[in-house]
């Protein structure tokens, strides 16, 4: 048989999983552990293959330019072409788990879109990989048939939720399977006769797209899991933040720990701690997912301020009283870039910037680091108050926000110049628990004069004469990362 037909053959074989994740989804439960499985070995695999196989043998036999050139290329055609499919819901391709929201309504599609992207350069990397007469990649071929049946399994699941009938599914996969097999037979027969260089290149250009899906699919789904898990140490509370069930979230993380062979959790009765090891791997995870979210930022900004999505956080002051009439004229000029917000203190907001987890940080308090800058936004006055005039604050009883508060941060610094060390008598995690706590007549305490201002009017509280120098409102923005267009917008709107 002739080495195209042999190569389309096998194309068509290693596409083969994509249906059969179709018909698994479509007919019968999968346990998702086995379908993460699967997806950890395949990435794997996948790995290895396009390392020795796609890159290192190019390098053997056409030297380092051809392999170099190839690689890069491939990777800017994925990643350009993947933004566009992954706005329609396509990034959910390489999933585990049941989609959600969006994905599940119309996402299907995009995620077939997807699956055809990634198997176009897999399969011309099967056809052209037997042109050497040494027959076809057995790690190639397993990785390629692993790492698709994810594919068929999410987007089953999603046009199944949107109504699409049976047909419809297997039709379109069936198609998506028989170009599969084409291009491996294409690949095969157009560079039968090709130099060696040429056949570098374009070994390289696949290896490229394939490890940017990789990197862009397999990799980050896991760690964004594990990062989710850590922070909230329950699995529950993590895999309702991701949208996915409860067993989609356990397996992955019980696939990341067997992959490596190490131990991230403890299991406490019911619920997790993070061991020592997964304690230190933590803030690495979390910059490879900020470096992944700040590459597609990249390529998202190019792309205007029509589409995207913005991470805010902000302390509560800046949260409650401020922040909201700027995101409410921002979202009336860019009606098409979603907002989230996260309501912290100024010390975790502060670290959530520096850590990848947020675009954008706004604070009432002066933090100095050099994963971030400052940069004043607006300007804010404390107030001491109390429930009925005080005469002599050193023998009041203050109630005071949490440590790590850039309101008792700057209350704080007042007092020690005042010469007054504080009797607390309360710690409470909000303004709103001080300001009622006061208003009670437990003690006396400082807080913005926005918070405040509706006490005063209703002689609920009276102001206190004593000199607290004015507070700035400060955009934290991080350091030595890019900042993508939305973000670059809001900001200067903050400014204003």
């Amino acid at each position: 048989m002739a080495i195209w037909m042999q190569a389309g053959l096998w194309g068509l074989a290693a596409a083969s999983s994509l249906l059969i994740g179709v018909a698994l989804a479509w007919f019968a439960p999968f346990p998702r552990r086995v379908t993460t499985g699967f997806m950890a070995f395949g990435c794997g695999v996948l790995i290895s293959a396009v390392s020795y196989d796609l890159i290192l043998d190019g390098f053997g036999k056409a030297g380092i330019w051809p392999v170099v050139l190839g690689a890069v290329a491939g990777s800017v055609l994925y990643t350009v072409a993947n933004a566009l499919i992954s706005r329609n819901g396509g990034h959910h391709r390489k999933r585990s788990g049941k989609q959600q929201g969006h994905a599940a309504q119309g996402g299907g599609l995009a995620i077939a879109a997807g699956a055809f992207l990634d198997g176009i350069p897999e399969s011309v990397v099967l056809g052209v990989g037997m042109l050497d007469g040494g027959g076809v990649s057995i790690a190639m071929f397993a990785a390629i048939f692993l790492s698709n049946f994810p594919e068929g399994l999410s987007s089953a699941v999603g046009m199944k939720a949107a109504g699409r009938g049976a047909g419809y599914v297997f039709g379109l996969w069936t198609a998506i399977v028989l170009c599969s097999g084409a291009a491996a037979l294409i690949g095969a027969a157009a560079l039968g006769d090709a130099p060696p260089y040429l056949l570098a290149a374009v070994n390289a250009l696949a290896a490229g797209a394939l490890l940017t899906m990789i990197a862009d699919t397999m990799i980050p789904e896991a760690l964004r899991i594990f990062i989710a898990v850590a922070e909230r140490q329950h699995v529950t509370e993590a895999a309702r933040a991701l949208n996915l069930t409860q067993s989609a979230t356990s397996a992955a993380i019980a696939a990341l720990e067997e992959r490596h062979n190490v131990r991230l959790f403890d299991r406490v009765g019911r619920g997790i701690m993070l061991t020592d090891l997964g304690r230190s791997f933590l803030p690495e995870a979390r910059a490879v997912v900020a470096r992944a979210e700040d590459a597609a930022g990249f390529l998202a900004a190019s792309m205007g301020l029509h589409h995207g999505r913005l991470r805010l956080v902000a302390s509560q002051t800046v949260a409650n009283y401020w922040l909201p009439k700027v995101m409410q004229t921002f979202q009336a000029a860019h009606p098409g870039i979603a907002l989230t917000l996260r309501i912290l203190n100024t010390h975790d907001a502060c670290q959530a910037v520096a850590e990848g987890e947020a675009d954008l940080g706004f604070v009432e308090d002066e933090v100095t680091s050099p994963a971030f800058t400052l940069i004043p936004a607006a300007t804010d006055r404390l107030v001491v108050v109390a429930a009925k005039p005080v005469a002599d604050l050193a023998a009041g009883t203050w109630i005071l926000r949490e440590q790590g508060s850039g309101t008792r941060a700057i209350l704080e610094q007042a007092l020690a110049a005042a010469g007054i060390v504080p009797c607390v008598g309360m710690e409470l995690p909000s303004n709103e628990a001080v300001r009622a706590a006061v208003e009670a007549g437990t003690g006396v305490t400082a807080l913005s004069r926005v918070v405040i201002e509706a006490s005063l009017a209703a002689g609920r509280l009276f102001e206190i004469e004593f000199p607290i120098p004015p507070r700035h409102f400060n955009a934290v923005r991080p350091t030595g990362r890019h900042v993508s267009r939305a973000a670059q917008a809001f900001l200067d709107r903050a400014l204003g």
